[in-house]
C-alpha cells in the first residue's frame, strides 16, 4: 500500500489511536516528530496522555521558501532568521504540549529538552502559563521532580 494514502485512511494514525483507546494495565510510550503526521488532530483526553517529552526546539528544516523569508524579514525588521526558523519551529513546540493540556482539568508533565529554551529569544516566547520553568540536571533530579509533581495530584 502507498504510505501517503495509508497516511490519510486511518493506517498508522489509527492504530496509534487504538493503541490509547484500549484498556490497558500497561503504560504507553509513543515517540513521534514535531509537525510530523502526529502534530495536528491528536486528542488523547483525561489520562491518556500525561506527558510530552520535547527534544529540540522544533526548527524547521533549511530550503529556499525559508531562506526566501529570511532575507525578506532581515531587509524589513532585521529579524529574518526569528521569522523564518525560531517562530515557526516554536509553533511546534507550543502544539506538542497542546496535545497534553486540552481542557483546564488536564494535568500532565511537559519536558523540554535543549538547553536553547533558557535563552533569548525562546526564554521569551515561553507562555507564562508554563511558568516557572523547573530545571533538572542528570537522572535523578528528573526523576524526583516527576515524583514530587504526581505526589502533589
Amino acid at each position: 500500500m502507498n504510505r501517503s494514502k495509508e497516511r490519510y485512511d486511518g493506517g498508522r494514525k489509527g492504530r496509534f489511536f487504538k493503541r490509547f483507546s484500549e484498556d490497558s494495565e500497561k503504560t504507553l510510550i509513543a515517540f513521534a516528530v514535531l509537525g510530523g503526521l502526529f502534530g495536528e488532530g491528536i486528542d488523547l483526553p483525561g489520562e491518556k496522555l500525561i506527558g510530552v517529552c520535547i527534544v529540540g526546539v522544533g526548527l524547521p528544516q533549511i530550503n529556499f521558501e525559508r531562506n526566501v523569508l529570511k532575507e525578506y524579514f532581515d531587509e524589513r525588521i532585521g529579524k529574518g532568521f526569528e521569522y523564518a526558523y525560531i517562530y515557526p519551529g516554536f509553533n511546534r513546540v507550543m502544539q506538542a504540549v497542546g496535545r497534553l493540556i486540552r481542557t483546564e482539568n488536564d494535568r500532565g508533565v511537559a519536558l523540554l529538552f535543549d538547553d536553547r529554551f533558557l535563552k533569548r529569544p525562546y526564554n521569551n516566547l515561553i507562555p507564562d502559563l508554563w511558568k516557572p520553568l523547573k530545571i533538572v540536571k542528570g537522572n535523578e533530579d528528573v526523576i524526583n521532580a516527576l515524583k514530587r509533581f504526581w505526589k502533589e495530584k
